[in-house]
């Protein structure tokens, strides 16, 4: 004989939230010596709210930020948010890619327990390049006579200038 049995096992469903950094956005190209508003676009892709997220930039040469961390209270599953940042390019960085660490602390809303991810972001750094001409001597020249004219060409910008001939 078989004997069927109901037999009632409690299971807990955890919702956990998992935030992840969708990207990075800027209010202008970033320059040797620019002031700019970054903000990092991030995404809860879990089934659970995240609490208190503490978003902190890692430190770096390239920049100063006016504050190196900013504070979420709460991300909803599947909810998205900017956090906004002011940094500084140093005006002596040069020009070229800087991987940014940033660290990112949350709290489950249902469990409490702490999470911590450490991502890198790239920020690049541009810049243009600006001619100054100007006449440094010239001979004296009649019209439809020919004489010597020196040009000095500068570079004001935050590019370099690369091959420059002159015909």
């Amino acid at each position: 004989t078989q004997k069927i049995a109901n037999v009632n096992v409690p299971m807990e469903v955890k919702q956990l939230p998992t935030i992840q950094v969708l990207g990075t956005e800027y209010d202008r190209v970033p320059g040797p010596g620019s002031a700019i508003k970054l903000n990092l676009t991030l995404k809860n892709n879990g089934d659970g709210s995240a609490d208190d997220i503490q978003v902190e930039l890692g430190e770096s040469d390239a920049f100063v930020a006016e504050t190196n961390d900013a504070y979420v209270d709460s991300l909803i599953a599947h909810g998205v948010v900017d956090v906004p940042f002011e940094i500084t390019i140093d005006p002596e960085t040069e020009i070229g890619v800087y991987n940014i660490p940033i660290t990112i602390t949350y709290l489950d809303s249902r469990g409490g327990t702490s999470y911590t991810i450490e991502k890198n972001f790239g920020l690049k750094v541009s810049g243009v390049s600006e001619f100054i001409f100007t006449v440094d001597s010239q001979g004296v020249i009649t019209p439809g006579g020919s004489g010597v004219v020196n040009v000095k060409i500068a570079n004001s910008g935050t590019a370099p200038i690369n091959y420059v001939s002159a015909g």
